[in-house]
């Protein structure tokens, strides 16, 4: 037998820890760092040649008195059930998000129902409805994954009842903490799955929406376009855009009153007698394209004064403030500004609905400092609109239910008013 590596001799406060080389053979290197309490413990030498040594190490001496050491264990116990609390705590908010969750998830169900119901009605490609199948799946997926996250949340509130009856709380942390990791990474999973069911849906919406539009745009007349329009500018505050679509209609169904009030209807170009306003009219609608690329030479024209319902619409407008910003210093410097571009934008929905390629043709400050404009724009409906009541117009043109005229809209606003205007 080999020698032993160390004596029999055990000291007090002291532990031994068994050493190897680096080249040392198989068994050697598996006792490495091996602690005996005691030198008895220490086997022998496992070969002859054995290189192996001990190290002894001294144990740190416990001063702590025994009552201070009862006390931190208490104080042990006090921080594990703090610790337990704020994780039935976590598990509470989570189990909360989950609810929530779930709650979304059948909403998200509801609408779903009510687009296969459209997709049904309208007999749309198969596609869609397949589409709402892998929705479905999706969402049904998304509930086994909810109801899983939830009864990991119900496991650890039972853990945490267990708290009550063991000694042991912090092997009960323990599995507090695994249960409450897992219950957070099916938590995760379930919003993965709930994200992809909203994009998905969103998807279903946008097609439906485009195929329905193509629908409700293939089926739409010349009446129902004015039955819709009356109800969409009472519904929409958009008055004047209304009355310039009457206004293209080829039946003269327009509003006699609304020209009375608001100016003069001129049947042709040539009528308003002004040599150099017909050459630029001309000009201007020899370089419009309409839907049926027929090049006209003549059109109504419609003259609004500057007391007219939209010129008073356009003095309150966003984009007058912007055009006055950019251009008073000019103006005041005598300047007389032509043919500059002034788009309406949504936030004057009705003027954007009426004018969509209007130009200041003149701006300019009179000998009394009002500011004078007159602003054109030619009614027409340009192929390639995306809005349905922009793509409604282009039909309705195409078919030659509407005809296009010019607009020529005229404003005169006193120093004491556009100078309180935001510029």
């Amino acid at each position: 037998m080999s020698k032993r590596l160390y004596g029999r001799v055990t000291k007090e406060n002291v532990e031994y820890e068994w050493k190897s080389e680096p080249g040392a053979c198989e068994i050697c290197k598996a006792m490495d760092g091996t602690i005996y309490q005691s030198a008895n413990d220490i086997p022998d030498r496992p070969h002859p040649n054995c290189k192996c040594w001990i190290d002894v190490l001294e144990k740190e001496k416990d001063t702590k008195d025994p009552i201070e050491l009862h006390r931190e264990k208490i104080k042990d116990r006090k921080r594990n059930e703090l610790e337990v609390s704020k994780l039935l705590g976590d598990a509470k908010s989570l189990e909360e998000e989950i609810d929530e969750y779930i709650r979304q998830i059948n909403e998200q169900e509801k609408e779903l129902n009510n687009l296969e119901e459209i997709i049904e009605i309208e007999e749309l490609e198969p596609k869609y409805g397949q589409k709402v199948k892998n929705v479905q799946e999706r969402i049904n997926y998304a509930k086994y994954k909810a109801d899983k996250a939830k009864q990991e949340t119900i496991q650890i509130k039972n853990n945490f009842d267990d708290t009550q009856n063991t000694e042991d709380i912090l092997s009960v942390l323990d599995k507090l903490y695994y249960d409450f990791k897992y219950a957070k990474v099916c938590t995760n999973d379930l919003i993965s799955v709930y994200n992809k069911i909203k994009d998905e849906i969103k998807n279903i919406k946008e097609d439906c929406v485009k195929i329905i539009e193509n629908i409700t745009i293939d089926k739409m007349t010349k009446n129902k376009a004015i039955f819709l329009g009356s109800l969409h500018s009472q519904l929409h505050n958009m008055s004047e855009s209304y009355e310039l679509f009457k206004l293209a209609l080829k039946t003269n169904n327009y509003n006699q009153d609304y020209v009375n009030k608001n100016g003069k209807l001129y049947k042709s170009i040539d009528s308003l007698n002004n040599n150099s306003l017909i050459h630029d009219i001309r000009a201007r609608i020899k370089e419009e394209k309409t839907t049926n690329q027929k090049i006209k030479t003549d059109c109504k024209v419609l003259v609004l004064n500057y007391n007219s319902s939209i010129s008073k619409a356009i003095e309150r407008s966003h984009e007058l403030s912007r055009f006055l910003a950019e251009n008073m210093r000019k103006l005041k410097n005598g300047a007389r500004l032509s043919n500059q571009k002034i788009e309406f934008s949504n936030l004057d929905i009705d003027l954007y609905s009426s004018l969509h390629g209007a130009i200041v043709k003149e701006a300019y400050l009179d000998s009394e400092d009002n500011l004078i404009m007159i602003i054109e724009d030619y009614y027409n409906f340009n192929p390639g609109r995306t809005s349905v009541k922009g793509r409604i117009g282009e039909k309705l043109q195409q078919q030659g239910e509407l005809e296009n005229y010019y607009i020529i809209i005229h404003l005169k606003i006193p120093k004491t008013e556009w100078i309180q205007l935001k510029v």
